[in-house]
């Protein structure tokens, strides 16, 4: 069981990114379905597994290390724990959180099965987007908690965002696209409550904006790349290259794509 605590410590850049004090509240009525588990029991046992006791030395080291992410893997354990008293029925096993630089379109990753270290429930934010917003930061994490769950549910044999994850993601109110694509936080959504009961405000950049009719945003990254098209190949180049001569396959001469159009090959 989580107890009563506010935080006072004064954060630095070096801190956790915190949008106000982060308080902690004991376990309250939810607005999910009907859990029938003994939190009680589920804290003891929390460490149970050998997987589980190695993520928590882990999460025990690095969060009392001299590391310039310590004070922030405190607060995203503090998080992991509030998120998962709220949305998860069947509490998530301790996870091995890390902070690292990753791509720069990369918010978080989850990684199923275990990693190079054999540790299982591995999660990593984008060290260059956890102090942006702490909405989002949350956000991010309850993205990769979603993971977990379904890997747990049993996993995918389709798309990394099945339609289970991403039904399960707007119902808590972080919607997500087939490719992963962050839609922003739901206004008055079941995070968005919890985060303002805890003293983290929303910013504009963070919110989910519909467009004029309803529907969802197009949030697709527009590569910066040309294509070229010969009729039996699309490549891609940068965008001041310009591609001479002919295809050694079909022998035809390479011409700048347009949007939507592909070049047919004749075939005698």
């Amino acid at each position: 069981m989580m107890t009563a605590t506010t935080s006072k410590r004064k954060l630095g850049m070096a801190g956790p990114p915190i949008g106000g004090s982060l308080m902690l509240v004991p376990a309250r009525a939810r607005e999910q379905e009907s859990c029938t588990n003994n939190r009680d029991d589920e804290a003891s046992t929390e460490v149970a597994s050998p997987d589980a006791l190695m993520n928590a030395i882990l999460r025990a080291y690095a969060t009392r290390s001299t590391w310039v992410h310590a004070d922030l893997l405190v607060w995203l354990h503090t998080w992991y724990a509030l998120l998962n008293d709220e949305f998860f029925c069947e509490p998530l096993p301790v996870a091995a959180i890390s902070v690292e630089r990753l791509h720069r379109r990369t918010l978080g990753t989850y990684r199923i099965g275990r990693d190079g270290l054999a540790l299982t429930n591995r999660i990593t934010l984008n060290e260059s987007y956890v102090a942006a917003s702490p909405a989002r930061c949350v956000a991010t994490l309850l993205h990769e908690m979603l993971h977990a769950w379904e890997e747990r549910m049993g996993g995918t044999t389709g798309r990394y965002h099945s339609a289970r994850f991403r039904e399960r993601a707007a119902a808590l109110g972080i919607p997500t696209d087939r490719s992963g694509h962050d839609l922003g936080i739901t206004p008055d959504g079941r995070l968005a409550r919890l985060l303002e009961l805890h003293g983290v405000a929303l910013s504009d950049k963070d919110i989910l904006h519909a467009t004029a009719d309803g529907a969802l945003p197009d949030v697709t990254p527009r590569s910066r790349l040309s294509k070229w098209d010969c009729g039996c190949t699309v490549v891609r180049v940068s965008s001041g290259v310009e591609m001479m001569g002919e295809c050694l396959k079909c022998r035809n001469r390479w011409q700048r794509a347009e949007a939507g159009a592909r070049h047919e090959v004749a075939r005698g």
